[in-house]
Order: C-alpha cells, then sequence, then structure tokens
C-alpha cells in the first residue's frame, strides 16, 4: 500500500505527544501506523493514572516537530493489554500546524542537581529548549566545571515526577553576578528521564505556542 509522505513524516514515530481528553492533558508517544487507517499510540498516562476515554468519542492530538505544533483530531478503536499496553486510534485525516520558534527556551524554576567526577552541585535549571537547558548555580564547586566536561543530572519536575542519571554535557560557562550558568545538552542513554524532561518541555511549548 502506497504511504502518503507528506503525513507519515509529520507523525515522528517515537517521539511524544499530548492527548487531549475534555479538560485533561496526558503524555503519550507515537509507536506505529498502518496508513491510511490506524495510527498507534501509548495508553495516555498523567500522574500515574492512565485515561478514561467514552469510546467513538473526540480527542486531540498535539506533538512538536521541527519548529510547528502540530494537532488533530481522532477516535479510540481500540485498547489493548496484551502482549503489552497499547491504543488503536484513527490515523489523522488533515491536521492543523502553528508555528513556534524552532528550539523556543521555556523559563523554568526547577530545583536540580549535577553530579560530575569533581563531585555533585546543587542549582536550578532556569530555562529549557530542545534537548537541553540553561543550569545555574551560586555553589562554589561549580566554579572549576568546564566546557566539555559531562555529568548526571537529577531533578524533580512539577508534576513530582523525578529525573535521575540524565547524562548532560557542558557546552558553554558563564559566571554572572556570583553565579554560575553551565549550558547543558541532554543525552538519552536513560530513556524514561530523558522522555520526562521533553515531555515536559514539550508540554511547555505547547501551552506558550
Amino acid at each position: 500500500m502506497a504511504m502518503d509522505e507528506s503525513l507519515t513524516k509529520q507523525v515522528p514515530i517515537g517521539e511524544l505527544c499530548q492527548v487531549e481528553i475534555g479538560l485533561a492533558k496526558y503524555r503519550s508517544v507515537f509507536r506505529g501506523f498502518v496508513y491510511p487507517r490506524y495510527l498507534i499510540i501509548d495508553p495516555p498516562v498523567a500522574g500515574g493514572k492512565p485515561a478514561i476515554v467514552p469510546r467513538d468519542s473526540i480527542f486531540i492530538v498535539r506533538f512538536l516537530h521541527d519548529g510547528l505544533v502540530y494537532g488533530f483530531e481522532t477516535t479510540l478503536i481500540r485498547a489493548y493489554t496484551k502482549p503489552s499496553q497499547f491504543w488503536i486510534t484513527e490515523f489523522p485525516g488533515k491536521m492543523k500546524s502553528t508555528v513556534i520558534r524552532k528550539s523556543a527556551r521555556i523559563k523554568t524554576l526547577l530545583p536540580a542537581r549535577l553530579e560530575t567526577e569533581t563531585g555533585p552541585v546543587t542549582g536550578a535549571l532556569v530555562d529549557l529548549s530542545d534537548g537541553g537547558g540553561l543550569f545555574c548555580s551560586d555553589n562554589g564547586s561549580a566554579k572549576g566545571l568546564e566546557k566539555g566536561r559531562s555529568g548526571f543530572l537529577f531533578a524533580t519536575l512539577p508534576s513530582g515526577e523525578k529525573v535521575t542519571k540524565l547524562l548532560s554535557h557542558i557546552r558553554n560557562v558563564q559566571l554572572k553576578e556570583g553565579r554560575t550558568l553551565l549550558g547543558l545538552s541532554f543525552e538519552a542513554r536513560n530513556e524514561d528521564s530523558y522522555l520526562a524532561i521533553r515531555s515536559f518541555y514539550e508540554e511547555c511549548a505547547l501551552a506558550a505556542g
């Protein structure tokens, strides 16, 4: 069966998406599709609780891709629990898109800790971008850190979800008003933590868009 390349490229398999059911918003992941009939996603979850959607009801799916926020309406066809959990939904017939600034920087204040070979550094993530963030610390031990070093980031998201051992690389270092600012890029080696912080970023970007 021939595939519509323009549509398949707009459904990034393995990427996060946001499912809006009524007034509630949930995190999910695109897992596959059978064009042009079915789209497969993870069961939407928020705060550890799965979404409940009445049969044949319409809900909205949004995702961020290449500087655009895409959105479409779909319905749940069937929810599977074995051999693994996933939803089969209708493949989107059409999408709406909104342009946002690519790699938009989202202002945050997330208490965080960066563990490096020279020891732990406490501070906060004061902004996030697509794949990285700005770590701010007034801890004196941060002053010895240099561009090119790596460490593991620990943080707690507003939902209470933990980010643990997220491999982070220092891309730049600035000293400003007695504080050390570290520009970090995140590596998806710890998939759960990477997806958690990326999902938080995308939710903020979607809200801002």
